[in-house]
Order: structure tokens, then sequence, then C-alpha cells
């Protein structure tokens, strides 16, 4: 009987909040969620909340605050799920914030999930050619190989010679430290095939690379 008292409760309440962020009376949306939040067990969904509130009174700023809070008070239980959530749904109010990626990715790593640290991280370094930070593309890219497999990492190799990099000297040494891991392993595992496709792809679409990957696989042989 206590719990659909309480169930009931929370129902007037979201929907007191709701009725208020209509109108545009954020304060006394905020008023009704100070109370709700008092009985909320998940503190880091009270601050959610709080977010969507300002974020629905056009406070895009004050609601990146208080996300951010909710995600570093994720982090901090080792919620690194719920977390990431809340990256994303900030990353898309703001879509090129560096600190963003930057943050997202760690959470990514933290919880071990590779096919999100390698989306992210992809994502990351298309943003920071953009922006021409070069060294940051480096570090990038060495902290994502540290924690990915082997199979992971020629995924991770495959999707990077996708992005559009103009050609200068450490650019392509990057690309390069890339290459040689996904041949490689590729030799490693005899997929001889697989490196003469890749070699056909990089001579319609990264020419300046070509004799490097075949001295690769002629390496390998030997």
């Amino acid at each position: 009987m206590k719990q659909n008292q309480k169930n009931g409760a929370y129902s007037i309440a979201w929907f007191k909040i709701a009725e208020c962020v209509l109108r545009g009376e954020k304060e006394r949306a905020l008023g009704v969620h100070r109370l709700l939040s008092h009985s909320l067990d998940d503190q880091a969904l009270a601050m959610q909340l709080e977010g969507d509130i300002m974020l629905a009174c056009g406070d895009i700023d004050r609601a990146l605050q208080v996300y951010n809070d909710a995600a570093l008070c994720y982090i901090s239980l080792k919620k690194y799920e719920q977390a990431a959530g809340i990256y994303e749904h900030m990353l898309f109010l703001k879509p090129t914030d560096d600190l963003l990626y930057n943050a997202l990715l760690k959470v990514y790593i933290a919880a071990s999930i590779n096919q999100h640290i390698i989306r992210m991280a992809i994502s990351y370094i298309i943003l920071l050619n953009e922006n021409n930070n070069i060294p940051k593309i480096k570090n990038i890219t060495e902290e994502v190989l540290a924690v990915l497999s082997k199979k992971d990492q020629v995924s991770f190799a495959s999707d990077f010679f996708k992005i559009p990099f103009v050609v200068d000297q450490e650019r392509t040494a990057i690309e390069q430290h890339m290459l040689k891991i996904m041949i490689n392993e590729y030799a490693a595992q005899k997929q001889w095939e697989k490196i003469d496709d890749f070699i056909q792809y990089l001579i319609a679409q990264k020419p300046y690379l070509v004799d490097f990957a075949k001295k690769l696989k002629n390496d390998s042989r030997k």
C-alpha cells in the first residue's frame, strides 16, 4: 500500500514539473524537483532531471553543467554506461566540444566497450583533424591502441583510414604507424589476400602510402 502511495506521489510530482515547464515556470518546476529529489534513491538521476528542466526552459549552459555533475556522479559509482548516456546527450547539444569527446572516450575505455571506443575515437580524431590538432590525434591513437585487442586494433585502423587526412609529414607518420599495425596483424594471420585488397584501396584512396604498405608486406614475408 505504501509503495502504491509513493508511486502515486511520484506521478503527481512528475506531472506538476511537466506542467510548470510547459508554462515556462522554471523556478516553480525546480521547486517541485527539489521536493521530489529528496525521495529519489538515485541522486545522479535527480541531477539529470534538473538538467532536463533547464534545457526545456532554454538554459542550455546551466543544463550542461548539471548534466556533467550527473555524469561525474555516475563515474564515481563506476556506472559507466549511465555516464556515457549523459555525455552522448551533451555531445548532441554541443557537437564540436573537444572536452566532451575526450570525457566520453575515457568513459567508454573505463567500461571496456570496444565498439564504442572505436566509434568515439574515430569521431574525435575527425574533429581534431579538422582543427589541425595533430599531437592530440597521436595521443588519442596511442591511448586507444593500448586498450584494444589485436583484432579490434585492426578494426580501428580500418576505420582510421577512411578519414580524409591532408598529406603532410606529421599526419602521414601516424597513418604509417596504423598501417604497420594492420598489415603486421594480417601477416601474422597469413591473410595475404586482405593485405592485397587493402593495398588496392590505398592505390585508389591514399596512393602516398602504397610504397610503404608494399614494403611492409614484403618484409612480413621474410
